[in-house]
C-alpha cells in the first residue's frame, strides 16, 4: 500500500514540476514550443524531430537542443518541488537527492505504468 501512495506522491511532484516548467516557458513566450515538446521528450513514439521542427519553424538541430534543455530544466524543477518539502533545503542536499532518486525510481517502476521521463 505504501508503494502505491508513494507512487501517487511521485506523480503529483512530476505534475508540479511540469507546471513549473510550463510557467517558465509561458513567461519566455515559448508556450507553443512547450506544448509540442513536453510530451515528446522520450525516445519512443510521437512525432519525429523533423516533424516538430516543421511545425515550430525551427531546424531539427534546434529541436534537439531545445529537448535537451527542457529535460535538464524539468529535472531541476522536479528537484525544486521535492526540496520544498524539506525545512532546510540548503543543509539537506543529500537527503533531497535521495528523495528525488526514490521518487523518480517509482515513476520508472516496472510494477506501474512506464513513464517516458527520459531525463
Amino acid at each position: 500500500m505504501r508503494d502505491v501512495l508513494d507512487r501517487l506522491v511521485a506523480e503529483q511532484v512530476w505534475e508540479l514540476a511540469r507546471e513549473r516548467l510550463r510557467t517558465k516557458y509561458d513567461a519566455a513566450g515559448k508556450k507553443t514550443t512547450f506544448v509540442h515538446l513536453i510530451n515528446n521528450l522520450g525516445s519512443v513514439g510521437g512525432p519525429s524531430n523533423a516533424e516538430i521542427a516543421n511545425v515550430l519553424e525551427m531546424t531539427e538541430d534546434s529541436v534537439k537542443q531545445e529537448k535537451t534543455k527542457m529535460r535538464r530544466q524539468l529535472k531541476e524543477c522536479f528537484y525544486q518541488e521535492v526540496a520544498l518539502e524539506f525545512p532546510n533545503p540548503l543543509g539537506q542536499k543529500q537527503e533531497i537527492e535521495q528523495e528525488v532518486l526514490y521518487l523518480r525510481g517509482l515513476l520508472y517502476s516496472p510494477f506501474f505504468e512506464i513513464r517516458s521521463l527520459d531525463c
